[in-house]
This record gives structure tokens, C-alpha cells and sequence, in this order.
């Protein structure tokens, strides 16, 4: 399963595109699966989050739900976060780790997701693997693609 990058270079500012990012609850509008996310835990300074995430997506025949909760890790000064699933609930992830870089570019700033992610389910193979790293790319990507849109309409 999958290592994936998703890479979307804007004409807003870094810290803009970082402020859009780090507002998680509005997350169910940017990624296509994504049904619902709960913050179950906030650090008073925002550098620590914890919420339950759900999504639904057809694979092959069936649509399929996941729940899971996810601690983020902000870095104000360096601008990214770093994310995993929780041991409290991984759901059917046995991996999933990310970090979101948010830097300066020449035309503005880049948002860049990696994520490596496995996961566990009895009825897994190489075809279902390949339906699910494609999902995953494809909300991350349009959930990048979204934010830049809100920081370059100033939404």
C-alpha cells in the first residue's frame, strides 16, 4: 500500500494556506469521502489536535466506512504538521503517518502532503490496494487544490 505526494503550488501566501489547513473542521467539504470529523482533543496554542475521522467510499461494488481518530502535530515556526493514527483507534489502518509542508515558492507558496498509510483488512489485495491508493490520492489532491482556491479568493 501506499506512499503518496501530493504537491499543489498557489499564488497565496504561506501563511494563509497554512491558517486554511489547520482549520480541520471544515475538512468534510474538501475531501470527497470524508463524511465526518469529530475534535476530540485541542491544545490551547492549536500545535496539538486529536479528532475522529470517518469516510465512505465504493470499492468495487460495496461503499465501505472507516473510522479512525488522528493526533496532528502543528509546527507553527517551520509551518508544517505532522500526522499519524492513533494507537486509541487506528480503525483499519495499521500505518498512517504524514507530514503537510506548507513553504515559500517563487509564484507564492506550495503545500506538499506525504502520506504512507497501510491498511488492514482480511479481503486485501493488489486490485482493492490499487482502488484505495487511488482515493487517497485523489481526495488529497482536491483537498489541497480546494484550499488554495479559498486562499486565492480570499474566501
Amino acid at each position: 500500500m501506499g506512499r503518496i505526494r501530493s504537491r499543489v503550488v498557489s499564488k497565496a501566501p504561506v501563511a494563509e494556506l497554512y491558517r486554511l489547513g489547520r482549520e480541520v473542521h471544515s475538512f468534510t467539504a474538501m475531501f470527497p469521502n470524508l463524511k465526518e470529523i469529530k475534535l476530540l482533543e485541542c491544545s490551547e496554542d492549536g500545535c496539538y489536535v486529536k479528532s475522529e475521522w470517518t469516510a465512505q467510499a465504493k470499492l468495487i461494488t460495496q461503499t465501505r466506512s472507516m473510522t479512525w481518530v488522528q493526533e496532528d502535530r502543528w509546527d507553527h515556526d517551520s509551518k508544517c504538521c505532522r500526522f499519524t493514527c492513533s494507537s486509541d483507534n487506528p480503525g483499519r489502518f495499521k500505518k498512517l503517518d504524514g507530514t503537510w509542508f506548507f513553504k515559500p515558492h517563487h509564484s507564492g507558496a506550495e503545500m506538499i502532503m506525504d502520506v504512507d498509510f497501510e491498511i488492514d483488512h482480511p479481503l486485501m489485495n493488489p486490485i482493492v490496494a490499487k482502488i484505495i491508493d487511488n482515493i487517497m490520492k485523489m481526495n488529497n489532491e482536491h483537498m489541497l487544490k480546494v484550499i488554495k482556491q479559498k486562499a486565492e479568493s480570499g474566501e
